[in-house]
């Protein structure tokens, strides 16, 4: 395959990821408001939740020539990661989205209720 050829083949397939994930996504909501589920609560840090968001929109912001800035921090949340990843994944992809030039910046503020995520 050429270049070209396969840009549109992982886009295609990039493309089909979001649509599964939107569908889980629709589907946990549903358990969640019904109560069937409740949050699975853990300790996580931080930047292993950046690192892994960093790495997947890096390209993303790339091709729209946007600086995807991550805030390094030490600091750990008491939440479902799962659900935490999945709300800042929604943010970030409409920062990107929506931010014609510049930067898009990640990052945690220790606040003394507990830490603010920020998009």
């Amino acid at each position: 395959m050429d270049g070209k050829a396969l840009r549109v083949v992982n886009q295609i397939d990039s493309s089909l990821q979001r649509a599964e994930q939107l569908i889980a996504e629709l589907r946990e909501i549903s358990r969640l408001d019904s109560g069937k589920q409740m949050p699975r609560r853990q300790h996580f840090p931080v930047a292993a939740l950046f690192e892994s968001l960093a790495q997947e929109f890096q390209p993303s912001a790339a091709a729209k020539t946007l600086e995807l800035k991550v805030i390094p921090s030490g600091a750990w949340l008491y939440s479902d990661q799962g659900l935490v990843h999945r709300m800042l994944q929604n943010l970030v992809s409409n920062a990107i989205k929506y931010t014609p030039r510049g930067r898009v910046v990640l990052g945690v503020r220790r606040r003394p209720e507990g830490a603010e995520l920020q998009v």
